[in-house]
């Protein structure tokens, strides 16, 4: 494995020098500023009650990489520093993966076009924001690669039952970390799947009856590796008596509204994603939409007698995009669509490292449009992340701010009264940073995401354990004295947003 490696490596060093160095412009930021994001905090200030939460939504891989590698004692810095490392890592094992099933002189050209559109991706930064997962749902993105790769050498090499298993237990146990990764696995293998059609006349000479017999075990392999996945978590629950949350299965929307809700929450998602509505979306889709079906017609005498299979091959790979949305009946969360960077950074790299595309003019257009979506992802996300920087620097301020008139009011930075905090603010950005109402959750500050008294209460404590502050929790009965006391108080920063009633400390925020 290391000679391989070495190898791949070695004919490769462009693609992986200039790879790194473009995702680099995105993430390089978090190597030298310590920024939290939403959750983050929970990480630092309540671990055990952020592990315990993952448990109960099923994500138990998630908690053992934890505790293995201890980094259950969350260091952003440390976290960040191996998640880039895992970055390069993911690199050179997508790129051997591709490499084994893509027979032309341009993969050594332009490979690099696939972890260049997928990681500067505003979905991928979304996703990463959460700093304290990104290791872990890095590490299980990569066990996919391995994942697939095992699966495939079982047809393609040799008929050895052990990768099958291998496959299985990988899939199982990357599902287990974080569960939109499913997705991304389907998406992976139908991204494989195309590039061994392209080749099989030249090289297997599979029959179609073959290739749909391949694609029947690869869907029964994964509901066997998603089944074992849940009985893991039952079995879990069980033992250790942990109840389940809804937080995921919540999400789901079929059965709960109705089914023409649903309808229009699908086709929400889809029309946003071809119009590139909000900042995680763009034109690439449909751009890359043209490109395909251009390629489509362009090569199909190349395909004869393989009709059916060469068009649902890349359909199938146009829709994974939407298949979160389908699964929910929802428009899903922006960090959780993440089959769609990885459709379109697959897509584009395939367009020029096809068999039967030679013509200039068209690899020209080809490496220029990847270039523009590649440019315009890093300028997105790394906005996403200065953003994400600036709400840092100013939510430390109001901090600061707040704990200095608690200090007036009480005479100590360490009251014995609870405090509780009531509504929530609209920060100051400057022109450069995107504002609150385009962001999801990186990017946004602790004082400006509260549902209620008692949530932003807990989240905005925990941040400010974070920086040194240490606040009492409320009980519930005091969050209602609270609500009841703040009704005529001005709101923050208005001399008397921070008053000492009936035994808690209210901090109005609006």
């Amino acid at each position: 494995m290391g000679n391989k490696i070495k190898e791949f490596c070695s004919h490769n060093i462009f693609n992986i020098l200039f790879s790194c160095l473009m995702i680099l412009s995105v993430y390089g930021i978090k190597l030298f500023n310590l920024v939290l994001s939403i959750d983050n905090e929970a990480a630092i200030s309540v671990p055990e009650s952020l592990y315990s939460a993952w448990l109960s939504m099923g994500r138990w891989g998630l908690v053992a990489i934890k505790r293995i590698t201890g980094f259950d004692f969350y260091n952003p810095f440390l976290s960040t520093f191996f998640f880039i490392f895992l970055i390069g890592l993911s690199v050179i094992l997508w790129g051997m993966l591709f490499s084994k099933y893509i027979d032309n002189p341009n993969f050594k050209k332009f490979y690099w076009i696939f972890p260049v559109i997928l990681f500067t991706s505003p979905i991928m930064a979304e996703q990463f924001g959460f700093l304290m997962q990104a290791f872990e749902v890095l590490f299980a993105f990569d066990l996919l690669a391995i994942a697939i790769y095992f699966i495939y050498k079982f047809f393609l090499e040799k008929r050895n039952y052990l990768y099958l298993v291998v496959n299985v237990v990988l899939v199982a146990f990357s599902f287990s970390v974080y569960q939109a990764l499913t997705t991304v696995y389907v998406t992976a293998m139908i991204c494989i799947f195309i590039l061994i059609l392209d080749l099989n006349k030249k090289k297997w000479h599979f029959k179609n009856s073959d290739l749909w017999k391949m694609i029947l075990i690869f869907i029964v392999l994964f509901f066997v590796g998603y089944l074992i996945n849940l009985l893991i978590t039952q079995l879990l629950f069980n033992i250790f008596d942990i109840q389940a949350t809804d937080y995921t299965d919540g999400q789901i929307q079929w059965g709960k509204a109705s089914f023409l809700t649903c309808l229009k929450n699908v086709l929400f998602f889809i029309v946003s994603v071809i119009r590139g509505d909000t900042i995680f979306y763009s034109f690439s889709y449909l751009i890359v939409l043209i490109l395909v079906l251009f390629d489509l017609f362009q090569n199909i005498k190349m395909f004869k007698g393989q009709y059916v299979l060469y068009f649902l091959s890349r359909f199938a790979l146009l829709i994974t995009p939407f298949l979160m949305g389908l699964i929910l009946g929802a428009n899903p969360s922006k960090r959780v669509v993440l089959s769609l960077p990885f459709m379109l950074a697959f897509t584009l790299m395939y367009l020029l490292c096809h068999k039967n595309n030679d013509k200039k003019a068209l690899k020209v257009c080809y490496v220029l449009i990847s270039i523009l979506i590649g440019f315009s992802q890093i300028q997105t996300s790394a906005r996403l992340y200065y953003t994400e920087f600036v709400t840092n620097k100013e939510q430390e301020r109001i901090a600061a701010n707040i704990s200095d008139q608690i200090y007036e009011i009480t005479g100590t930075y360490n009251p014995e009264e609870p405090v509780i905090f009531i509504g929530s603010l609209n920060l100051n950005r400057n022109n450069s940073c995107y504002q609150s109402g385009d962001l999801e959750l990186v990017g946004r500050s602790f004082f400006e995401v509260s549902f209620s008294p008692s949530h932003g209460t807990y989240l905005m404590q925990n941040y400010l354990k974070t920086i040194g502050i240490n606040y009492i929790y409320p009980t519930e009965e005091q969050i209602n004295v609270a609500i009841t006391s703040q009704e005529n108080m001005p709101v923050w920063p208005n001399t008397g947003c921070i008053q000492q009633v009936g035994g808690v400390i209210v901090v109005k925020l609006s």
